[in-house]
């Protein structure tokens, strides 16, 4: 026996990735996971409702079958989140000069805080956005939107004190704002005092848009709207892999559970499955967790967790944020995976990129333990900032996002279903992502931030 151990040490290099790579991701996992997350009987797992709470149920129990611990200071593998909401009745009216429009028939509002807004029209540029001076309360009336330069367009606006943003909607956003009929305003988590009042944004049909040519800057605009505010709740599945060696710190592994739920048919289908937004992260999150699960302890923790609401401004996230069941100083990486069932001609095949790739030095190290991983194709979307990974991100966690794809022609519509997803693409990248993790939980590298990476805490 001695003999025949010794063979197979010589045919096999030490260190090498085949050595290591015990464990194999079936295919029919990962399709069982996207056949019960992404199908017609969860509805489309709408933010904070009880299909969302279904899922989030049943990512817990996979959690518990595979032998994880809940995570620190919880009870049980599912959290509920309570969330004070704001309902629109979509009957606000806005002015603009001498102009009166009215919800529905003439504008479209994606996101407010439920609030009356008054002040002046200050009138920029798309092109100027990022160096214009930005006064506070302003009612910033951007020009120059289209489908090419929408991506991204409010970042620079974000924080910036501004009450109310008016833009010209494009076709592929004023569709999607018909098709849910109601406004899909981000909620306040119960409990945690809000930094800033975030801005109204509002988007203008074509004919509407056809007005602010005679409209001149400092002319006075007011928006008001008719609200009432309810309680509802999303849900959080999480679960801890304890390490030999708890002080080396956790790795966090995450993707979001839920999405946009049922809305307008489109060609006869009304359910927004969201196979690949982002029932494929949950269950790379999911396969990785019983990967883990199945093998030796690692030295550092893997804390595991499916956040719920990330379509109403990443509320579980941000609810993680503030009660974390470990100090988030002790979280050495974040890598939330994001739509990974569909692919992209900018990335390499067989790869996801990393948002913020240039930002730490995270996905390069782990693209040299063998992980597939590349930069970013897409920087004019602003991915790094518009997944779960950035509330953790302004806190100072180096925390980034893995995806096959950006903006994919089945984001949000109901076709993002089953038939829609490339189950071998998902195992292979799957796959591909257990060795380097598992490294990086045994290893003493800790990511850190390059010069001006980290984003502005928050």
């Amino acid at each position: 026996m001695k003999t025949l151990a010794l063979c197979c040490a010589l045919l096999i290099p030490a260190g090498s990735h085949l050595a290591a790579q015990t464990w194999q991701v079936h295919p029919e996992w990962v399709k069982a996971d996207e056949d019960f997350l992404a199908s017609d009987a969860l509805q489309g797992r709408g933010s904070a409702t009880r299909d969302e709470q279904i899922a989030a149920t049943y990512i817990g129990s996979q959690f518990e079958s595979f032998g994880l611990k809940p995570a620190p200071n919880t009870a049980g593998y599912v959290q509920a989140v309570e969330l004070e909401t704001v309902q629109l009745d979509g009957k606000a009216e806005l002015t603009l000069g001498n102009h009166v429009l009215h919800e529905g028939a003439d504008f479209y509002i994606s996101s407010s805080p439920g609030i009356n807004v008054t002040g002046s029209i200050q009138t920029i540029a798309i092109s100027g956005l990022a160096t214009a001076t930005i006064a506070k309360g302003a009612a910033i009336l951007v020009q120059g939107v289209n489908d090419a330069t929408t991506p991204g367009v409010l970042t620079p606006l974000q924080g910036a004190g501004v009450g109310l943003i008016v833009m010209q909607g494009t076709k592929a956003q004023l569709d999607r704002f018909a098709a849910f009929a109601t406004t899909r305003i981000a909620p306040r988590i119960k409990g945690i005092a809000q930094i800033s009042t975030p801005p109204t944004v509002v988007y203008l049909k074509a004919g509407a848009a056809a007005l602010l040519a005679d409209i001149d800057n400092e002319a006075p605009v007011s928006l008001t709207v008719h609200s009432t505010r309810s309680s509802r709740f999303t849900h959080n599945a999480m679960a801890m892999l304890p390490g030999t060696d708890p002080s080396r710190g956790t790795i966090l592994i995450t993707a979001h559970l839920d999405h946009v739920g049922v809305g307008v048919p489109v060609d006869g289908d009304s359910i927004y499955n969201g196979a690949n937004d982002d029932a494929s992260g949950v269950t790379a999150v999911l396969e990785l967790a019983r990967a883990f699960a199945a093998g030796p302890a690692p030295r550092r923790n893997v804390l595991l967790v499916c956040f719920g609401s990330e379509e109403l401004g990443g509320s579980g996230a941000r609810w993680f944020r503030e009660f974390p069941p470990v100090p988030l100083k002790d979280i050495a990486a974040n890598l939330e995976f994001e739509m990974i069932g569909v692919p992209q001609e900018k990335v390499p095949t067989g790869t996801m990129f990393l948002s913020g790739w240039e930002r730490s030095n995270l996905g390069p190290t782990l693209k040299e333990h063998g992980a597939r991983l590349s930069p970013d194709p897409f920087p004019e979307q602003q991915f790094f900032r518009r997944s779960d990974n950035y509330p953790l991100a302004q806190k100072g966690v180096v925390a980034h996002t893995a995806a096959a794809g950006g903006a994919v022609p089945t984001l949000h519509k109901p076709n993002d279903d089953l038939q829609h997803i490339d189950i071998p693409l998902m195992t292979e990248l799957i796959q591909s992502m257990i060795e380097p993790l598992r490294w990086l939980a045994n290893s003493d590298f800790k990511p850190a931030w390059n010069p001006g990476g980290q984003p502005a805490a928050n």
